[in-house]
């Protein structure tokens, strides 16, 4: 029969939809009427159905165009009333809000406007009820960038580009360097093999030296209202001025790669500094250098030449070169007896200003006021109605002057006010004249009980700098000269924001600084935190966070082409040259080989098997992961999965020897360790701890393993015939653990002698007084 009369199986599920495919075809012949009549129909309401289809899609894609119509008419409404990053935000919302959380998409420029926001505020972050990236999203954007010491290529291709749109006024620029104080720390990074901590110059000139400060090197925009940072050093105080030398040479001869023109060089009062730049030609009368035919005026920092003064004058007395003196002590009298009246004269000093500690002597605005004209005009008052002696006026007149001094560099735009020289240097400015006078004056600074102070030299060197800079751009056309953006306040304020940024530090951790340093290209802030030491330099970074990523995408598919092309060549060498390899000779049995002895002039701490033991059992105890060989075996056997490498690795007898490892109490019930693997991690800890020291600033592990490798417990330490390319991978972290102990031991040691530096110090100074 065509249609058996079989009882089918009762079943819970649906009957599946048969389309004109799944109907049986019946031969022609035995076609009865009806089945004819129901083939026909089959057919006609297959084919109504499918144009049924089409229709339905058809409106359902015009429906869904009207939906994205009406939605992109009613964003462009408000584009116009809100910031353009609120409205990426609503864009995001609403382009994921019918997506499942992993089918959450973002775009490049929604990225930048979330990682703002989640630098600002992690928690706050956190609480955002909105669709957002996630913080491994955030972090895998950031490390994109490869912030790394030395001169940061994404940053100058990114500037490079920016540059070729410019206006020609907008070119000339200056170069600031500075530094900042650092938090020493040492910890090893995987992706590089190197440990971050010790003096990183770039270009892998590194020295084993501990990393205590920070430099950053950033270009100010003279004639217009932008900044970039664009390389950071890890340097040290031990360093040479020939180091710095180079450091500056390099960057200003990246920076004019770019087609910038840097007219002048900034940096602070130091010594090292300075010898930096007379090392490359900088004289008194020529305080430029020459790169790459480039004049470059170098000085120094104006407002850190004030502070440097009001320090000096907290110590010494200062003799001008009419024989008049000038005291801080008249300042102190007047300051003290002003604080108990009401109203007061100077209502904006108190006592910080007269005596400030370490950190508030950075502030510049505490040695901008003490040296004010209001405290001249007090000074005076108190000196005319014998409150003071009347030699307390030369001390008036002498803060008229530096107060006037200080204006004069300090002027960004064109004023007419002839009362005032917080303007921009002109002819008719009266800058010149000032300067002419001060240098007269600061000539014959001489400070009583004291021949070292150099930084009267320095403010000499500035004026005389500027005055030449304004001569050779008065010369090619320009009208004035922002005096006020020759300085290192944009630099002041970056710093700033990588201390608000660590959590509102002194002092950054070296390996944060190139999270920090991302972050800050990120906020692109024109105001800083509260409590900052310089004014607001009212510039924004000239590089967008989406410009350096694009940079960097492109400079990663171009090393990932060049990396295939190497590969390509490497295997061809290898290919031929293993034609021509011998076969090696039999290794000696391990048993017969004799240790490498010591050197007795090596400073190494010999002892015995138990208390090496104990030792790293003390060390490990007190940090987390403390665990060494436990999670090790644990990991690749499971990775394994075979019993005869497991035999290898791991041993039912508990061992006293094995026990030292077992750490924690939660994996004690676990299988122990073998004698062989963990006579492995007991030398290759105790070689770390004697090699490891003079080389780790280098590239550990790729000078460490070879060593290992020679090791007879390590040559003991052999999987099966099939997993033996295993036993280098086991090799390998059994001496990241051994690193990672070592670096927590420098750390503490470190640590442990600054602080008997400070103690030495203190008692220093109690006996001196």
């Amino acid at each position: 029969m065509l249609f058996p009369d079989e009882q089918q199986p009762a079943t819970t599920r649906p009957a599946k939809k048969r389309s004109s495919a799944s109907v049986p075809r019946v031969p022609q012949g035995h076609r009865t009427p009806l089945v004819a009549a129901l083939l026909t129909n089959s057919k006609t309401a297959q084919s109504k159905l499918n144009k049924l289809r089409v229709k339905y899609r058809k409106k359902c894609q015009e429906l869904s165009d009207l939906k994205k119509t009406i939605e992109d008419d009613s964003l462009l409404a408000i584009k116009d009333r809100i910031s353009p990053a609120l409205f990426k935000i609503i864009q995001c919302q609403l382009r994921n809000s019918k997506r499942k959380p992993k089918g959450y998409r973002y775009t490049d420029d929604e990225k930048v406007v979330f990682m703002g926001i989640h630098q600002t505020g992690p928690r706050g972050y956190r609480c955002l009820p909105i669709i957002k990236p996630s913080k491994k999203t955030i972090k895998t954007t950031l490390e994109s960038l490869q912030l790394q010491p030395g001169i940061n290529e994404i940053v100058i291709k990114s500037l490079k580009t920016r540059v070729s749109g410019m206006e020609e006024a907008q070119k000339h620029v200056s170069i600031v360097f500075d530094e900042t104080a650092a938090k020493v720390h040492f910890q090893y990074c995987a992706a590089t093999d190197l440990v971050t901590g010790f003096v990183d110059l770039g270009n892998g000139a590194r020295r084993a030296l501990a990393g205590e400060e920070v430099m950053v090197g950033m270009v100010r925009c003279i004639y217009g209202s932008w900044k970039q940072p664009i390389a950071f050093w890890y340097t040290n105080r031990k360093l040479t001025s020939q180091d710095f030398s180079k450091i500056f040479k390099e960057c200003i001869s990246a920076v004019l790669s770019t087609g910038l023109y840097v007219r002048c060089m900034v940096t602070d009062g130091l010594q090292k500094n300075a010898a930096a730049v007379r090392l490359l030609g900088s004289t008194m009368n020529k305080p430029f250098i020459s790169v790459e035919g480039q004049k470059i005026f170098a000085l120094s920092d104006v407002p850190h030449l004030l502070k440097s003064l009001r320090n000096a004058l907290m110590k010494y007395p200062l003799i001008l070169k009419n024989g008049t003196v000038i005291k801080k002590s008249y300042i102190d009298t007047f300051i003290r007896h002003d604080m108990q009246m009401q109203p007061r004269l100077c209502n904006k000093i108190t006592e910080t200003h007269l005596t400030p500690n370490n950190f508030q002597k950075m502030n510049v605005s505490l040695a901008a006021q003490l040296l004010s004209k209001k405290v001249a005009a007090g000074l005076l008052v108190y000196s005319l109605f014998g409150a003071l002696p009347k030699d307390a006026m030369h001390t008036a007149k002498f803060c008229e002057r530096i107060n006037n001094f200080f204006d004069s560099w300090n002027g960004i735009e064109i004023l007419d006010d002839q009362t005032t020289f917080k303007k921009a240097l002109t002819d008719t400015s009266g800058h010149i004249k000032l300067w002419a006078e001060m240098f007269d004056e600061i000539k014959y600074w001489n400070f009583a009980g004291s021949t070292n102070l150099k930084f009267a030299e320095n403010f000499l060197i500035a004026m005389q700098a500027v005055t030449m800079l304004w001569e050779d751009l008065k010369s090619e056309g320009f009208q004035f000269l922002p005096v006020g953006h020759i300085n290192q306040d944009c630099l002041e304020n970056f710093f700033s924001v990588l201390r608000q940024l660590g959590g509102h530090r002194h002092s950054i951790a070296l390996n944060d600084v190139p999270s920090l340093f991302a972050s800050a290209l990120i906020r692109n802030l024109t105001t800083t935190v509260k409590g900052k030491n310089c004014r607001d330099d009212n510039a924004l970074n000239l590089l967008h966070l989406k410009t350096l990523l694009d940079s960097a995408k492109a400079a990663k598919q171009t090393t990932k082409q060049q990396d295939e092309i190497n590969e390509d060549h490497t295997f061809f060498f290898e290919e031929n040259a293993a034609l021509s390899v011998t076969e090696e000779e039999d290794i000696e049995d391990e048993e017969e080989e004799e240790e490498e002895e010591i050197a007795p002039d090596q400073p190494v701490l010999i002892l015995t098997d138990a208390q090496f033991c104990q030792k790293i059992l003390d060390r490990m105890s007190s940090v987390n992961g403390a665990y060494v060989v436990a999670p090790l075996i644990e990991k690749h056997s499971k990775a394994l999965d075979c019993a005869d490498c497991r035999g290898i690795l791991q041993t039912s007898p508990a061992f006293p020897l094995h026990a030292l490892h077992m750490v924690s109490s939660s994996l004690l019930d676990q299988q122990q360790p073998s004698e062989i693997i963990t006579k492995c991690v007991e030398d290759i800890f105790k070689t770390a701890y004697r090699v490891i020291p003079p080389i780790a600033h280098e590239k550990i592990l790729g000078s460490f393993l070879p060593i290992v490798e020679d090791l007879a417990s390590v040559k003991r330490l052999q999987l099966c015939p099939v997993h033996v390319d295993r036993t280098h991978d086991i090799i390998r972290d059994i001496c990241r653990a051994a690193v990672e102990n070592l670096l927590i031991s420098m750390n503490q040691n470190y640590k442990l002698k600054k602080q008997q530096g400070k103690k030495s110090q203190k008692l220093q100074t109690v006996s001196h007084h």
